[in-house]
């Protein structure tokens, strides 16, 4: 609501972008970008708009640079429409319009550049050959071509997005055109980024979030080229755009832009011009608008967070998703993120589906779970006789004196002995006990070696086991540790299963999280996975970001988190 509030206000409101009139935190904007921002034109901006009428005579430059788009033609200036895109203001050609940017050092001796322009293609007319929403040259013929943003590059390569051009005087006129069709795509607001890596020697394109072209070859690799500019135009170039194409923002660096400020700049774009639908599940801004100081979300959770939203078929919660980061964030940090061979967070996401993407390795298996089994607050329940997960990853698969295994159990299972929560092998061999306030677990020795919840009082919260030498292990339960002191075997080859030692169901509690892999400390994984559970499951229940709050020192039970760590 903050948002939608800011967002109303006109352009030049002194609090337009920035929240703290209601609260909020400042917005992202291109001026962010500092030195690298070239050119920033802003249809928004009713101040950057020189109108002759109903026309556009002159588009200022917002970047500092003074690269201000004009055309003293009347017949060729494009038209203002002030409601024209999402109930915004926007720039309309007849098909015959351009505006054009005199000598310009645009594109000169840099590493790169990447463009972003919002707009739209009219539905049911063509397009002309090397029509361009953007084009530089360094002369006065097509064949000096420096940059060119196009949805029609060539009759050879036609009705593809692409971008064009030459690093070099002397290099070829190169056109790298992406997977989308323009034809296809008539019709549809979009935002485009184009991107000419000359110091890679590489192309990328992106339309509405997605790459459509990855890394395509693009001229020679190298940071100089020969000449300025002489001429840049908006609307066309070789050829105009049809009749009724609008551009409503465009925004070029001198840069390879980096994959996160690409990102924001995205954002930025899709929530000021109503088009966040348009972007993937799985973008960082799909569900809200990039702001300033806000951390970038670690690459690895990024990556967990788009497979689970694609799985769900829907996105997660912005809270949601800042607890899953803080969390990969955190053992990052602990030094134990390395040692999580494969591990799974079986709560959080809004499926059973997304709920078995695995965080860390290979997905694991799923023998007999029905959604219904599985509760986004609390995990997956099994019934201890058919249901279980085959974690897919070998018993042996870490060295015999480096491993560990843990559990997050949100719900006890039966006080029966021997109900294995996790673990490989056969039954009985090399079992031990430990005692503590909470409860009794076991733990095998590594043939065979599992986490188990004994036959005492009920345990919940984070149960795990560690060997990192040959003569003894130790089990953590209720933030204690207990040493076991035993000779190592030689692991079992078999699957390590969970709600099972032996793939064969025997526990019927409930998990919200395993993980598998090489020795660590088990205290700090306690603590982490123990903090992401509370932070999960309050933001679930709020909606709020559990970064905004202290999670070791606020009382849940409203939340639905209860003190002392039983998850409601």
């Amino acid at each position: 609501m903050v948002l939608e509030l800011v967002n109303k206000l006109p352009y030049d409101h002194p609090y337009r972008w920035d929240g703290t009139a209601v609260g909020g935190k400042k917005l992202w904007r291109p001026d962010e970008l500092g030195a690298d921002l070239a050119l920033w034109l802003d249809a928004e901006d009713t101040a950057s708009i020189t109108l002759n009428g109903s026309t556009v005579s002159q588009w200022d430059d917002k970047s500092g640079n003074n690269r201000n788009a004009s055309q003293a033609t009347a017949s060729l200036q494009p038209t203002y429409l002030s409601t024209g895109f999402n109930g915004k203001p926007t720039l309309e050609t007849d098909g015959n319009d351009i505006l054009e940017l005199g000598a310009t050092s645009l594109g000169r001796n840099v590493s790169g550049i990447t463009c972003a322009i919002v707009g739209v293609h009219p539905s049911g007319l063509t397009f002309t050959s090397n029509t361009n929403e953007l084009f530089i040259r360094t002369g006065v013929i097509t064949e000096s071509t420096r940059f060119a943003f196009t949805p029609n590059p060539s009759a050879s390569t036609g009705n593809r997005y692409a971008i064009a051009g030459r690093r070099l005087d002397s290099d070829s006129y190169q056109t790298v055109s992406s997977s989308t069709d323009s034809l296809a795509n008539r019709g549809n607001q979009w935002i485009r980024v184009g991107q000419a890596a000359y110091s890679d020697g590489v192309a990328n394109h992106w339309t509405d979030g997605t790459q459509d072209i990855t890394s395509a070859p693009f001229q020679t690799a190298g940071v100089t080229s020969d000449t300025d500019s002489q001429r840049a135009s908006i609307f066309g170039g070789v050829n105009p755009l049809p009749s009724g194409s609008q551009l409503c923002e465009i925004v070029l660096t001198h840069s390879t832009m980096t994959t996160a400020d690409r990102q924001k700049l995205e954002g930025y774009l899709a929530w000021k011009w109503g088009l966040e639908s348009n972007l993937p599940i799985g973008h960082p801004y799909k569900l809200y608008p990039p702001y300033i100081g806000e951390p970038v979300y670690d690459s690895d959770a990024q990556a967990y967070i788009t497979a689970v939203e694609t799985a769900d078929g829907q996105t997660l919660e912005a809270s949601v998703r800042t607890a899953i980061n803080n969390f990969v964030l955190g053992c990052k940090a602990d030094g134990i993120w390395d040692a999580i061979k494969s591990s799974a967070i079986l709560a959080g996401a809004r499926t059973l589906s997304g709920a078995l993407i695995p965080l860390t390795g290979t997905a694991p298996t799923n023998f007999n779970f029905v959604s219904g089994d599985y509760d986004r607050k609390t995990g997956l329940k099994s019934d201890g006789a058919t249901k279980y997960l085959d974690s897919n990853r070998n018993n042996d698969a870490d060295p015999q004196n480096s491993y560990h295994l843990s559990v997050f159990v949100s719900q006890a299972q039966s006080n029966a002995p021997g109900m294995a929560l996790i673990g490989a092998g056969g039954i009985n061999t090399g079992a031990s006990n430990i005692s503590n306030g909470l409860g009794v677990i076991s733990a095998r020795n590594r043939n065979g070696f599992d986490v188990v919840q004994g036959a005492a009082l009920p345990v919940t919260g984070f149960l795990g086991t560690n060997r990192n030498n040959a003569t003894n292990y130790t089990m953590r339960s209720s933030g204690q540790i207990d040493t076991q002191v035993t000779s190592s075997e030689t692991p079992a080859n078999q699957n390590i299963g969970v709600f099972t030692r032996d793939l064969t169901a025997s526990s019927d509690g409930r998990i919200a999280f395993y993980s598998i892999g090489e020795a660590l400390d088990l205290a700090l994984l306690d603590t982490r996975t123990t903090r992401f559970m509370a932070e999960m499951q309050f933001a679930i229940n709020t909606g709020l970001n559990p970064s905004s709050y202290n999670i070791d020192t606020l009382n849940y039970v409203n939340a639905g988190y209860a003190a002392g760590g039983t998850l409601a």
